[in-house]
């Protein structure tokens, strides 16, 4: 059998090998075990692709006896053999996936006042505009803790949507983001819409690291003074016009 050498990252900035020696895992590999080794490569660390319901990703390290392909939505994935075994329960035709088939959100049955059906529907929209995978969909039910994933970069981000409230003048709050403290995500993408929820006014991005330090976030239409949030405000007219068109097509 071939001996195999593997490029492992935990972080994409560290790398270090491992040998995969007659289906043998070997890690911290000699000299002597790199000798005659042919390169093998999953994606950029060769680890796991899974992501938890925390939104951490798995850290098991892809190899022959380990490694099991997917193709979700046009892109190739990587799951270890355990995760392998959740996602394959989620797929069409599993029992676990026709039990979800029959739940609210996926039958048009959902109550279009809720809250839940109303955030389902801001996921879509920013998935549709962004080109990113609804997570919601693919792993729990609609429930799932983070919401998208950039399918060319990996990444991952969380979506919120608020109607505007003509009486106290602002979109809000946008929380709570305490609990949005331990999950891992690029962005929170905040789409405010307008009374009746049918036009999206504004789109705001922030960056993980703004959410952190604030327990919520108020979107005042017309504030009296300069405010720290209008810097991550999207302002291009041709974006914000893209959105609304998505918005007219979501039932």
């Amino acid at each position: 059998m071939t001996k195999l050498r593997i490029s492992v990252s935990f972080d994409e900035n560290n790398y270090f090998w491992v040998v995969i020696d007659n289906g043998k895992l070997i890690m911290n590999p000699t000299k002597e075990d790199l000798k005659g080794t042919k390169l093998k490569i999953y994606n950029k660390t060769n680890i796991c692709e899974f992501i938890d319901e925390d939104g951490k990703r798995c850290e098991e390290i892809l190899y022959p006896k380990n490694a099991r392909q997917f193709d979700i939505y046009g892109k190739t994935v990587w799951y270890c053999e355990t995760h392998s075994s959740t996602y394959k329960r989620k797929l069409p035709g599993s029992y676990n996936n026709m039990m979800k088939t029959m739940a609210n959100c996926r039958t048009g049955n959902e109550d279009p006042s809720h809250t839940s059906t109303k955030g389902n529907k801001d996921v879509e929209l920013a998935c549709k505009l962004y080109g990113y995978i609804n997570l919601n969909e693919i792993y729990d039910n609609c429930k799932t803790p983070i919401d998208c994933q950039d399918p060319i970069t990996g990444l991952l981000y969380q979506i919120q949507g608020r109607c505007y409230d003509r009486i106290r003048g602002y979109w809000g709050s946008f929380g709570d983001l305490e609990g949005e403290l331990y999950k891992v995500y690029k962005e929170m993408i905040c789409i405010c819409k307008s009374e009746d929820g049918m036009i999206i006014e504004r789109i705001y991005r922030f960056p993980k690291e703004v959410i952190n330090n604030r327990k919520g976030i108020t979107i005042v239409k017309n504030p009296s003074r300069g405010v720290y949030y209008e810097k991550y405000r999207i302002k291009d007219p041709e974006e914000l016009k893209k959105a609304n068109d998505i918005r007219r097509l979501i039932r």
